[in-house]
């Protein structure tokens, strides 16, 4: 083999090392726009929505909360965690922001924060931490086999770093915000960092439509 031969060879490797670390991290990213779905800009609608199968998690009250608690309603839902210090609290801050903004037209809207981190998140720590942003904001959580349930179906990829005792952590996610109409069907996903103007005009169009 030639020097020219086998420049080009390791090249070769170091591309397709490169493409397929890209590869796995896109596909960590938990939301794929798949071919049915259609969109511009920040918002991507799903057509025909997804229906969502039964699931049950629980609020901070310990009430179950499913299928039930979205029909009827147009929600918010975003997966995170309370520990999480950047992405997280800038998202509730937009819905917080979203919430001020529809004013006395949010009585058939709902913000619906799940947490991915069930061994932390008790329902105290998160009634407490939702309550900096808006105490009216739903918490839920679950075991893991009813958190995985739904996330499949929105698909959303979450997944705890390894830890050690008495050291902080981080859970990777997907960062997206999910828009689930009254009948509990899966309309439309949000990229984040979004403005909250954004996703009101995104509901609008949906309501409208």
């Amino acid at each position: 083999m030639n020097r020219n031969t086998a420049v080009a060879l390791a090249l070769s490797v170091v591309i397709a090392l490169v493409a397929g670390i890209g590869i796995a991290r896109f596909s960590h990213r938990g939301w794929h726009r798949p071919s049915w779905a259609s969109g511009s800009g920040a918002m991507t609608t799903l057509q025909p929505p997804r229906a969502l199968a039964a699931f049950t998690l629980y609020d901070t009250h310990g009430h179950a909360f499913g299928l039930p608690q979205l029909r009827g309603r147009w929600s918010f839902v975003y997966f995170g965690y309370t520990h999480c210090t950047d992405v997280c609290p800038a998202t509730l801050a937009t819905l917080k922001r979203l919430h001020r903004l529809v004013g006395g037209k949010s009585h058939d809207i709902q913000y619906v924060f799940v947490s991915v981190d069930p061994q932390h998140d008790t329902p105290r720590v998160l009634a407490r931490y939702l309550g900096r942003f808006n105490r009216g904001f739903v918490g839920v959580t679950g075991n893991n086999r009813e958190l995985g349930s739904i996330a499949r179906q929105m698909g959303v990829y979450y997944k705890p770093r390894s830890r050690k005792a008495g050291t902080s952590y981080a859970v990777d996610h997907s960062d997206e915000i999910f828009l689930i109409d009254p009948k509990a069907r899966l309309r439309a996903v949000f990229s984040t960092p979004e403005r909250a103007r954004t996703l009101a005009r995104g509901l609008s169009t949906l309501r409208a439509g």
